[in-house]
């Protein structure tokens, strides 16, 4: 493992007694041993991946575990790419707010106007008022994956037929009723961002905020990246399980039943340059940030849905954040939180510790970091 603990900070404790909160000193030495000590023994266990915590450009905290490549010993590091699995919905939700700032879309706008008529006339019409607002907060009443998610099933599917097998399927419940996850409505936001801009969704991204903001390091077709950076998964037994790109990859591309939902790539450093970018309003009016972070509808348990991101908000704090999952393999778990601009990212390539199990235990004590600064 390979540990860094950057800058001084002190870090209170909040404890409850009788709903008084009352601070108690941690000392930046007592923070360090517990996050170290934390995170050797998820690698023991089989953690492999990375761990960032930032305060707006400063970074607090990284540490590196296991390899990115077991049978070649290549250890990760922070320039290893990472699968960021359902992390990825919040470009593309970003993507359809950028359309809306520049007036080419509305949130209230609905499939029937967007899509053409020979692929409407395919689709059941009580798809047809379903908007874009309803696609973005799961509220549109799809299937999670309405095309099955794999190369045997969806690797020739180009767009449109994608769009009629998706649409051919019977709602869960009416458009706008409640909240009901789905992998496909954010695959249908892929279909809107294509056709809007006619580019390929990776292109549309790659104009509207990885060239902009010198994403170098995001994105989702292979050749973007030399293949040795990139983190090959390993599966609960730890054996080699492969990738992206050679599990679910089609005839054009990324499969239309992860292109919109989960098939970015990225490094900690661009993930911490974009959340820093949508915060400091560079590709989003205020409006549209606004949005991205407003708690639209209940996912229940305390949360909420926004546009590409679950909201948590406490009394103490208020949490925007999303986790992803390829096969409880390629995972990433990242969170920001904007009223103080600390931002947590874990990514990882292994089955055996997955990573979006990793942060629960040591969650409090970031906490009491990040509630006292």
């Amino acid at each position: 493992m390979k540990h860094f603990l950057l800058g001084v900070f002190s870090v209170a404790l909040l404890a409850s007694c009788s709903a008084q909160w009352t601070p108690r000193a941690l000392s930046d030495e007592a923070l360090e041993h517990a996050l170290e000590a934390h995170f050797q023994e998820r690698e023991a266990q089989g953690f492999s991946g990375l761990v960032a915590i930032y305060a707006g450009d400063q970074r607090v905290y990284m540490s590196t575990h296991g390899y990115a490549n077991r049978e070649q010993e290549q250890p990760i590091t922070e320039s290893t790419v990472f699968h960021l699995a359902s992390v990825s919905k919040q470009w593309t939700a970003a993507a359809i707010l950028a359309l809306v700032d520049a007036g080419q879309l509305s949130l209230q706008d609905t499939l029937e106007t967007l899509f053409p008529e020979s692929v409407l006339e395919k689709t059941r019409s009580e798809t047809h008022q379903i908007t874009i607002h309803q696609l973005l907060t799961h509220s549109a009443g799809l299937e999670d994956f309405p095309v099955p998610c794999s190369q045997a099933e969806a690797g020739t599917l180009n767009r449109d037929r994608f769009l009629e097998q998706a649409l051919q399927v019977p709602l869960k419940h009416p458009p706008g009723h409640q909240f009901s996850y789905s992998n496909g409505g954010y695959e249908i936001l892929a279909a809107v961002i294509e056709i809007t801009t006619e580019m390929t969704f990776e292109q549309a991204l790659r104009h509207l905020f990885f060239e902009p903001l010198n994403l170098t390091d995001t994105g989702i077709s292979p050749e973007r990246w030399d293949p040795n950076s990139i983190a090959i998964g390993y599966d609960q037994a730890g054996q080699p399980w492969g990738s992206l790109h050679s599990l679910f990859w089609g005839d054009e591309g990324p499969l239309w039943c992860n292109r919109g939902s989960g098939a970015l790539l990225s490094t900690v450093a661009d993930l911490h340059r974009w959340l820093g970018a949508l915060m400091n309003g560079e590709r989003l009016s205020d409006w549209a940030w606004q949005q991205k972070q407003t708690a639209h509808i209940s996912e229940g348990a305390g949360a909420s849905y926004g546009y590409g991101w679950s909201i948590y908000q406490t009394r103490q704090y208020r949490e925007l954040g999303h986790t992803g999952s390829l096969n409880h393999i390629l995972e990433a778990d990242v969170r920001l939180y904007p009223d103080t601009e600390v931002m947590i990212i874990v990514l990882g390539n292994s089955g055996e510790y997955p990573a979006t199990e990793v942060l629960a235990p040591i969650l409090p004590t970031i906490h009491q970091w990040m509630f006292n600064r």
